[in-house]
């Protein structure tokens, strides 16, 4: 195929099978053609790629070598039907000005509902149950009570004794706590953890969540829920040292990403009983099976370790949601491409309204204000959620983390209402930034800035939109 038209897009689903195959309706005079392909494997790639300016995917690994121009000379835009983007290599995207979009938050009632269902079905040995009463062990032995008390003959807690720890208070961390609270547990948020020097104290996060030290709820947790993404902070986060910091009670249940927890580290503690139990839908390698996962290894079937493979996300209301916001980008396809997110271009998105010639040349913001040179080296860097947390202290207005004439909201707090403001009153414009922050870089020290951004409650969305209604 020749060089594609500025106007014209090829649009080539790479994993069919998973995702809704839309009809869109383009702005003239914009037109596009589509290839399906049901699921593509990494041998077939690269050809796949080559014609596309327009790629639509749900998990297969894009890295730097299918970026490269010789690879995918016409590539502009990279949709990704799921909540993240570890899959992407971000980086050689922001080299060439490929946008990637991705549909924050579409599974998150769905995750978080699987992660208390794996608690329970490890805390209560739910499998093993089903196992023993199917192969009629009831009536041969009278009696199944003592395959289910814990080594110290104790029977299994209920949910009024547990301490559920939360590790990543995203959008799924936080409705995993809301459902915890709702099942009478003690929740705990965990605060990030540190290297060296370790405090005992909890603290105040910017949200405003007391957050309680990592070390702390590894030893108070009895269920640690695990909802991370994968980045190298979070890397083998979970190991042999914090294995044997647990309690013996405890059950770890990990709906994040395979790479966060030491996967063989993990089965040994099982093995020797310093932990009760754990869950996961993720695994290092996927798919997992026997021979490439230390968690489906023989010797394993008989822990107490529940296993799933990778489907927390699957529920009706989920592909409903990655249908309409697919088909809602895909809509305005001509728009998110303007959004380049290239090391040579500087944004003008919601949230960074204010261009870099109005500060260089002192226009809306004083020339003398401390955040005007920190929000310009975070522009130029990429650092956009820097950027971000120095726009919206540019003005003063901030004193002691509170916006003043916000009633008395943070700044995370006002940031977030503008997101929900912004997404539904201006979803295109919305979903625009949404694609271009992910291409943020790795030295971006305020990623908790964009998460408020671009990860939404749908229950905050709602309850914007009737109030959006009232005020109408």
């Amino acid at each position: 195929m020749a060089q594609i038209a500025p106007t014209h897009h090829h649009i080539v689903y790479l994993q069919g099978d998973f995702v809704d195959i839309l009809d869109f309706d383009l702005p003239a005079p914009h037109t596009y053609t589509k290839t399906v392909y049901p699921q593509t494997s990494l041998s077939e790639l690269h050809e796949r790629l080559h014609d596309a300016s327009v790629i639509v995917l749900s998990a297969l690994r894009i890295d730097a070598n299918a970026l490269a121009p010789e690879v995918s000379p016409n590539l502009k835009l990279v949709m990704v039907v799921a909540v993240g983007t570890d899959c992407i290599d971000l980086k050689a995207c922001r080299r060439r000005g490929i946008v990637v979009s991705y549909i924050p938050g579409a599974n998150t009632e769905s995750v978080s509902e699987h992660a208390i269902a794996l608690h329970l079905a490890a805390r209560r040995k739910i499998l093993g149950m089903n196992a023993l009463t199917r192969a009629g062990e009831w009536p041969r032995r009278k009696t199944l009570m003592f395959d289910f008390l814990d080594k110290a003959g104790a029977p299994p807690l209920t949910c009024q004794e547990e301490v559920a720890g939360i590790i990543g208070n995203g959008a799924v961390g936080k409705r995993i706590a809301h459902l915890a609270r709702g099942m009478g547990m003690k929740v705990i948020i965990s605060d990030r953890k540190q290297l060296g020097a370790v405090t005992s104290a909890p603290s105040i996060s910017k949200d405003g969540l007391e957050r309680v030290p990592f070390e702390t709820v590894l030893r108070e947790s009895t269920v640690l829920f695990v909802a991370v993404p994968l980045l190298d902070s979070t890397r083998t986060l979970l190991s042999t040292a914090e294995f044997e910091s647990m309690s013996p009670h405890a059950v770890l249940v990990n709906v994040s990403r395979g790479g966060v927890i030491d996967e063989p580290a993990l089965v040994q503690a099982l093995k020797e009983d310093r932990i009760s139990g754990a869950a996961t839908d993720v695994f290092f390698q996927e798919p997992a099976g026997p021979d490439n996962s230390p968690l489906l290894a023989e010797g394993t079937e008989g822990l107490n370790l529940i296993v799933t493979p990778h489907l927390a996300w699957l529920a009706q209301r989920t592909m409903a949601n990655y249908s309409q916001r697919l088909k809602l980008l895909a809509n305005m396809i001509d728009k998110v491409m303007d959004s380049k997110a290239s090391e040579d271009r500087l944004p003008e998105q919601l949230f960074l309204d204010y261009s870099i010639r109005d500060i260089q040349e002192g226009r809306l913001v004083a020339a003398n204000d401390p955040w005007a040179p920190v929000y310009l080296d975070a522009i130029r860097d990429g650092r956009y959620g820097d950027a971000v947390w120095a726009r919206y202290h540019i003005g003063g207005d901030v004193e002691h983390g509170i916006v003043g004439g916000s009633d008395k909201m943070t700044v995370l707090e006002v940031i977030k209402e503008d997101a929900l403001s912004y997404r539904v009153s201006h979803p295109e414009e919305y979903f625009k930034a949404v694609a271009f922050y992910r291409g943020t870089s790795k030295d971006d020290g305020r990623v908790d800035v964009l998460d408020v951004i671009c990860i939404l409650d749908e229950r905050e969305i709602a309850e914007m939109e009737a109030r959006k209604k009232r005020e109408n």
